[in-house]
């Protein structure tokens, strides 16, 4: 996936607003480096971001479906802008005059 993580976070946060809430919560929210015991995880509950993430909010994501996709190592976001391009594609996030660095991150 690749996308910018703010845009996941609202994704989240409209599908699962609890959710949002117990991150905040956190000391992780802040961008701190934590050791994120087994006890956080036990106070969360377990999601299925495809089916209650992405599969509800399909207008905020885009799919690029290949004949044969090959291994691409996207590891990068031009990379990733390179193969949307590839394939004709332009969702509205890519019309923002920034850079790949600036709006997507590649997991």
């Amino acid at each position: 996936m690749v996308g910018r993580v703010r845009a996941f976070l609202e994704m989240i946060r409209a599908a699962l607003p609890e959710l949002v809430e117990r991150l905040r919560e956190s000391a992780l929210w802040a961008g701190a480096e934590a050791h994120i015991s087994d006890s956080f995880y036990g106070s969360i509950p377990s999601v299925n971001f495809s089916q209650e993430v992405l599969a509800v909010q399909t207008e905020a994501i885009v799919t690029c479906v290949r004949a044969f996709p090959g291994w691409n190592d996207l590891g990068h976001p031009e990379r990733a802008v390179a193969v949307l391009e590839a394939a004709g594609l332009e969702p509205v996030w890519m019309k923002s005059g920034k850079s790949a660095d600036e709006t997507l991150a590649v997991a």
